[in-house]
């Protein structure tokens, strides 16, 4: 039996009980604290372990699946890899620092994470232009028929696009995804485009972006032409109109208009991605001429602007439609003619050419207008996009000849 031993503390004049009952439990608890240390190195050393020292694991039967910490996304995709308790798996991820990212990667996907591991949130920042741009492209090239409409053109323009309820994410193929709830519609698009929209970076070079058209073999097509240009101030209207709506047409100009400022116009059509064609040099009467000096003369307008533009002109159109048959039996370029007459040189009333062109076009057709009349560019404003409502495709001359394996030497719509 323990005994208790009184002590007198003379430094405080009180006396002091020492209990060896006490002296042998606190040896008894330095030895369960051994105890417990030593078992729980051991356990510590049984515990599954990860290369990476902040991940979290699962455990189920024989399965071992690590993850790291912060991303509930991630740890749901980790936990559901052990699906059989009879199957022994030992799962860890690897990591990759990509640009201002981790990238998490498994045998079988990866996760693209901010560099504690949080999800990553983006937002649209900048070069609304090649989202825009993109999101016609692809939808047109999907074939849906909201993106065949112009208000939809017009909507989905640089400064029109609503992109704010965009929600964006990652692919599994290493794209970014923009969701667009207004067309309930998934752009997907590669990073080196993607990053310069969201303004991170990715760990790729950014890529220079042109902008895509594509024309729909299953879609009607139809082909306006203008003829005796260039004259600035309808060629500028002209040009405005075909770029609001992401159409194209095709320019018979004449050579003896070409000095230095026309030319500047001419170059612009050539940018916007409208054609060009010969329309004689002076505006002749083809059929007048013998035939070498019919080919003379339109080919001199042809040669005069590889010259200045390094442009090639595939196509030509005789003055007052009056062909030369001789001639054309001397070239290998077409001669177009056109089948649906605006006759806007005659009445010069953009009512006028707007009834008639649109009372008298079918696919294929190939649309006569000429750039020298204001109420010309006052028509093809409302032409353009009353063309696209009824389903119409406005391609150029040559789109139009690809279109319908066109290999003759003479073509006026079908």
């Amino acid at each position: 039996m323990a005994q208790i031993l009184i002590k007198h503390n003379y430094s405080t004049g009180t006396d002091q009980m020492v209990c060896a009952f006490c002296w042998v439990y606190n040896i008894n608890m330095v030895k369960k604290i051994i105890v417990l240390l030593t078992c729980m190195i051991i356990l510590a050393g049984c515990m599954p372990k990860s290369k990476h020292e902040d991940a979290d694991f699962y455990e189920d039967g024989k399965c071992v699946v690590f993850y790291p910490l912060n991303n509930s996304e991630i740890e749901e995709y980790a936990k559901s890899l052990c699906t059989d308790p009879n199957e022994k798996k030992h799962i860890d991820y690897e990591l990759e620092e990509v640009g201002d990212f981790l990238k998490v990667i498994y045998p079988d996907k990866y996760f693209y994470t901010e560099k504690y591991f949080e999800k990553i949130k983006l937002e649209v920042k900048d070069h609304v232009d090649i989202l825009a741009d993109s999101l016609r492209y692809q939808m047109k090239k999907d074939d849906l028929d909201v993106a065949y409409t112009s208000q939809f053109i017009l909507d989905t323009k640089e400064d029109t696009l609503d992109y704010s309820g965009v929600k964006i994410s990652f692919t599994e193929d290493d794209q970014l995804n923009f969701y667009f709830p207004q067309y309930d519609y998934d752009l997907i698009m590669p990073l080196e485009y993607a990053q310069q929209i969201v303004k991170r970076n990715f760990g790729v070079e950014d890529k220079t972006y042109e902008k895509r058209r594509y024309l729909n073999e299953n879609r009607p097509m139809v082909a306006i032409t203008y003829d005796d240009g260039p004259f600035p101030p309808v060629d500028d209207d002209i040009y405005e109109t075909m770029d609001m709506y992401d159409a194209r047409c095709t320019f018979y100009i004449v050579g003896d208009r070409l000095s230095p400022s026309y030319l500047e116009s001419v170059e612009k059509a050539i940018n916007y991605g409208h054609e060009i064609g010969s329309h004689s040099e002076n505006h002749q009467y083809l059929s007048k001429c013998t035939a070498e000096e019919a080919l003379k003369y339109v080919t001199m307008v042809n040669d005069y602007v590889y010259e200045k533009l390094g442009y090639e002109i595939k196509t030509y159109r005789p003055p007052y439609g009056a062909r030369n048959y001789d001639m054309e039996e001397l070239t290998d370029m077409p001669c177009i003619m056109w089948n649906v007459d605006s006759k806007d040189w005659k009445y010069r009333d953009d009512d006028d050419t707007y009834e008639r062109v649109m009372n008298g076009v079918s696919p294929d057709d190939v649309i006569l207008m000429h750039a020298l009349y204001y109420s010309t560019g006052r028509a093809t404003r409302r032409i353009v996009p009353d063309l696209i409502d009824q389903g119409y495709q406005l391609v150029t001359i040559s789109e139009l000849l690809d279109h319908l394996n066109f290999e003759g030497k003479y073509f006026e719509g079908e």
